[in-house]
Parts: structure tokens; C-alpha cells; sequence
């Protein structure tokens, strides 16, 4: 058995063997120190499992497994092995170390973070996740985009429980964290999975970025789905859920003034129209698009207030090209909405004419019909990429020199895509300038 090419075989014979030793330590110890690195790792996983396990050797377990763990990376470090042992064995000392559990060996734990192989960091992630130290929340949060590795991140720092979510709001809210880092912790908190986890996501529901705003949706529908027992605050859900019916309409409104614009400009003619009307086209396909994902998030967030299933299947049968099936999932909302809820939700699901949205819009929101402009600005103002760059692309086709100063207010910061248009933009509108 201990010759057997699986570690965890090779544990478990070792256990077998040293419980019945008279010297449990000293059997250990001796494996530790074996030229076959497969015992070495077994050895020191079995000495470390064991530890708190039999009253009057705590002491000796822990001089035992500090001095073995410090040991071994010395030894890694003078012999250099080829890199299979190297990773073997540097993942499982962090193993061993989130087994132990022993203050003074998080140091090491730090160190094996620094690696240069994913598979180390990954352990040293499980490591930490064990050890729950908080020491290790900020490192495991910078993990939470870090290919090969953010899987263990995620789970580490979910088994940190309540005590890690003050630092991953903190990171949330930080302009400085990474996008990709933010994108991922409100499936970290709700991964948590307490009620704390509920309230946080919950306050954190009026984010400008409208696809971290889909994550933290997303990640408190995931909660509702897996703890049915905790509370959420339907008036705040509510008020949610209005803001993202305002958002749909007024967001209808600049698509059906996009539409109209072009609709106007096509019966004139002259050089620049098909840019124009190809740059058009572009943005009112991703209003289009935006459109969609706007219903999506009213109806996750009715999942929050309502029966989450009942919620799905009327968004399924909205969204559906079946007319009956429409008229059905129409009919059930009529029946379930709360009036507060019902009589902005009801005139878009409906399909309702344009006409009738707009004097929702209105009547109720306060949204008025925006000229060109108007527009414009509006989508300027969007936190969506995607739609300001369309927007600013339009704006160098149009040659609309009065919104210069707008575009420039714009951060293009490392986003490529935005980067390139205002470039184009801003080339257009000098030649503009100068005609």
C-alpha cells in the first residue's frame, strides 16, 4: 500500500500504520525525510490531519510539523526538482498547512501565494480557506479573476462566512478594484449564503454599472433559490423594480427617437448618409439589445418578491414568439402583480403601442420625447460601453460638433473600444471644425 501511486492510498496506510506505532511522531517523521517525495507529502498530510487528535502532544505535533514544513520547502529550494515534484509538493505543504492550522506557518502560506504555478496558488487559496485567518481575505479577493485559480478563491472565501463580506463590499465599492474582481463578488457573498449576505446585495442593487448590477441580481436570485428561508425586503425589491421599469421606458423612448432620425434622415441624400445610417444602425441594435437585458433584470428581480419559478415562466412566455403564450404569462401578471407594480409592468409586457408607453412615460415617470440632441446626451450619459461608444461613433458621422466637450468628459480609461471611437470622433469633428 505504501508503494501505491495514489496519495490518498498512501495517507491513509501511513495513518493505519503510525496509530499502532509506539512513537506515533517519530513514525511520521521518519517518512518525512523519505527520498520518495510521494511519502514525503503523505507523511506530512498525515502528521498535520492528526494534530489535536491525542491529549498531551500537542506541543510535540506542533515543533514537529513547523519544523518538518520549513524543512521541506528548504529542501525544494537546494535540490530544485524537475517542476511536477516541485508543484506536488509545494500543493501539498499548503495542504498540510490549512490542515494544521498552526498561526506560525501562515508565513509560508503567504510565500507559496507568490508562485509562479497556478496549481501552487490554488492550493495555498484551499490553504487559506481552511486556515480562515483574515490575513488572507485581501489576497484571496485580488485572486477572484485570476485564471486557474479564482474557483478556489471563490470557495475560500465563501468558507470565511460573514466575517469576509465587510472587505468584499469594500472592494465592490472601490473605483481602483479591478472589473473583473468586482464582477465576481457578489456571487462570492451570496455564496455565503446568510442573511447578511441578502442585505448587502440588496443595498448594493443601485449600481450605475448595469452588468455588475445584473451580477448582484443574479447572485441574490442564486441565494433565493438555495436558502428559501431568508428575508428580503420587499419594499426596497419594489423600488428596484420600478427603477429598472423607468429605465426600460426611458431607454424605449431614446430607441423609438433613434428610429424616427432615421427614418428623417433617409429622405435626404448626400455623401455621408450610408455612414451615417450604418452608425445608426449599429446603436439601435444595442439599444435593442440593452432592451432585453433591462426585462431580464425586472423580471429576476419579481423572482425576489414573487414566487421565483411563477416569475421565470411568465418571463419565458414574454419573451416567447408564441402569441398565446405571450397572452397567458400577460394574463397571470394582471392576476399576481400588486397595483403599484402592475401598471408600469403590465404596458410593456403587453406589447402595447409605442403611443401608450410613452404616456406611461409621461404621465407616471415624468420622461419627456427627446429631440436629436437630447438623445444624444442621454446615451452619453449611459454607464453602458457598448452604448456610449456606439453613441460617440454616430456623433463623428454626424460631424455634431456640439458635443465635443461631452465625449471629452468621457473616461475612456483602458476600454479600447470606447478608446477608438472618440479617437475617430474627435478627428471628424476637428475636420468639421476646419471646413
Amino acid at each position: 500500500m505504501l508503494i501505491a501511486e495514489n496519495l490518498l492510498l498512501r495517507t491513509m496506510a501511513l495513518d493505519y500504520l503510525f496509530r499502532r506505532s509506539d512513537d506515533m511522531v517519530a513514525f511520521l517523521l521518519m517518512y518525512i525525510d523519505d527520498e520518495v517525495y510521494l511519502l514525503r507529502a503523505a507523511a506530512l498530510l498525515c502528521l498535520s490531519s492528526s494534530r489535536g487528535q491525542f491529549q498531551g502532544l500537542e506541543k510535540e505535533y506542533d515543533q514537529a510539523i513547523k519544523e518538518r514544513t520549513q524543512m521541506l520547502l528548504e529542501r525544494l529550494e537546494s535540490e530544485s526538482p524537475d517542476a511536477d515534484e516541485l508543484v506536488f509538493m509545494k500543493s501539498h505543504i499548503a495542504q498540510a498547512i490549512g490542515m494544521a492550522k498552526i498561526p506560525e506557518l501562515n508565513p509560508y502560506l503567504h510565500e507559496l501565494f507568490k508562485d509562479e504555478f497556478p496549481e501552487v496558488v490554488a492550493a495555498a487559496a484551499r490553504g487559506a480557506g481552511d486556515i480562515r485567518a483574515p490575513e488572507f481575505i485581501e489576497i484571496l479577493i485580488d485572486l477572484l479573476d485570476r485564471k486557474q485559480v479564482k474557483q478556489h478563491a471563490r470557495e475560500a472565501l465563501a468558507a470565511f462566512g460573514e466575517q469576509a463580506i465587510p472587505s468584499l463590499v469594500e472592494s465592490l465599492n472601490l473605483a481602483e478594484t479591478r472589473r473583473g474582481v468586482r464582477l465576481v463578488i457578489p456571487r462570492v457573498i451570496a455564496m455565503i449564503g446568510t442573511q447578511k449576505s441578502v442585505d448587502v446585495l440588496t443595498d448594493q442593487l443601485g449600481k450605475s454599472d448595469l452588468f455588475l448590477r445584473y451580477q448582484i441580481i443574479k447572485s441574490l436570485s442564486n441565494i433565493r433559490r438555495e436558502f428559501p428561508l431568508l428575508k428580503f425586503n420587499d419594499t426596497a425589491i419594489e423600488e428596484h423594480i420600478l427603477q429598472e421599469c423607468r429605465s426600460y421606458i426611458q431607454m424605449l423612448n431614446v430607441l423609438n427617437a433613434q428610429h424616427k432620425l432615421g427614418m428623417e434622415r433617409l429622405k435626404s441624400s448626400n455623401g455621408r448618409q450610408e455612414a451615417i445610417n450604418n452608425a445608426r444602425a449599429l446603436l439601435i441594435k444595442a439599444l435593442e439589445e440593452k432592451l432585453d437585458d433591462n426585462l431580464e433584470r425586472v423580471f429576476r428581480l419579481l423572482g425576489l418578491r414573487y414566487e421565483q419559478k411563477d416569475m421565470l415562466n411568465a418571463y419565458l412566455g414574454i419573451v416567447s414568439e408564441k402569441q398565446d403564450l405571450r397572452a397567458n404569462a400577460v394574463e397571470f401578471l394582471d392576476n399576481v402583480l400588486d397595483a403599484s407594480l402592475k401598471r408600469f409592468i403590465i404596458p410593456i409586457v403587453e406589447n402595447a403601442s409605442l403611443s401608450q408607453l410613452i404616456e406611461v412615460a409621461r404621465s407616471q415617470l415624468n420622461i419627456t420625447v427627446v429631440d436629436e440632441s437630447q438623445c444624444l446626451r442621454e446615451l452619453l450619459r449611459q454607464s453602458d460601453v457598448w452604448l456610449q461608444a456606439g453613441t460617440v461613433f454616430l456623433i463623428g458621422q454626424l460631424q455634431e460638433i456640439s458635443h465635443k466637450d461631452d465625449i471629452e468628459a468621457l473616461p475612456a480609461g483602458k476600454n479600447s473600444v470606447l478608446g477608438e471611437a472618440i479617437d475617430f470622433t474627435m478627428q471628424q469633428l476637428q475636420s468639421a471644425k476646419n471646413e
